[in-house]
């Protein structure tokens, strides 16, 4: 299970799609990966039995149109429906591997960690990895804690940015000239200010605020976006 923890809004998920899909490019030799979002959270607020019932209930309808199993096993995946959830994911790894697949969920956030615990055992299962968010880093301190070492997931840990995130960020879209100019400069006094407030930068506000600025400069007309042009579009928008 690769586990992901951090504030709210700083990227969390977005990591979580850009790791599944880069193992999608890049799989194991002679092996396929599939992708299945169980991300939306239907069943919210009820017990962990219920949320990883709903889980596997989304997951049995997803499988449907996956093509990786024929009729029967899926009519066989679907007696599992109330069997231990144990018994379940076996059995969908059972069925896996002699197909050479790998089969990654990308599971709801969870806020209490035996809920981790739990579908951390699971995905020790072979040919399934788990894709799992908090927003507490408590609760993955803890769930990483009781999972190790008999199931240790990987734990990766999202902040704000650093003042050469930024330029980091956003290098890859001014590099050709179709955007505003920014300099590195500038972009390093930026992320340096608003660190300096209540909300640190991250980069979902980072994103957000690129797309005000880019918007600033189409109506004021400028090819070239200085730190004034920040703090004039911030204090405007209340950004900082």
């Amino acid at each position: 299970m690769v586990l992901v923890s951090g504030g709210s809004k700083c990227g969390k998920t977005s990591l979580i799609h850009r790791c599944a899909h880069w193992l999608k490019d890049h799989p194991p030799a002679g092996h396929q990966v599939g992708i299945t979002n169980l991300t939306r959270d239907d069943a919210k607020g009820a017990s962990i039995d219920v949320r990883m019932r709903d889980v596997w209930k989304r997951l049995l309808h997803e499988l449907r149109f996956s093509g990786i199993f024929e009729r029967h096993e899926l009519d066989l995946l679907s007696e599992q429906i109330d069997e231990p959830p144990v018994q379940a994911y076996d059995t969908l790894s059972r069925l896996l591997r002699p197909k050479s697949w790998i089969l990654v969920l990308l599971l709801p956030q969870s806020s209490v960690a035996e809920e981790l615990v739990r579908f951390g055992h699971l995905a020790a299962e072979p040919n399934l990895l788990f894709f799992t968010e908090t927003s507490y880093e408590g609760v993955a301190r803890d769930g990483v804690r009781l999972l190790s070492p008999d199931a240790p997931p990987l734990w990766l840990s999202v902040g704000t940015l650093d003042v050469e995130d930024g330029w980091a960020y956003l290098s890859h879209f001014v590099a050709d000239g179709s955007s505003p100019a920014v300099t590195e400069e500038t972009m390093r006094k930026v992320v340096q200010e608003r660190n300096l407030g209540v909300q640190p930068m991250t980069v979902t506000g980072l994103q957000r605020l690129m797309r005000g600025m880019w918007q600033y400069a189409v109506e004021h007309g400028k090819t070239d976006l200085t730190f004034e042009d920040f703090m004039t579009y911030a204090y405007r928008t209340a950004e900082y």
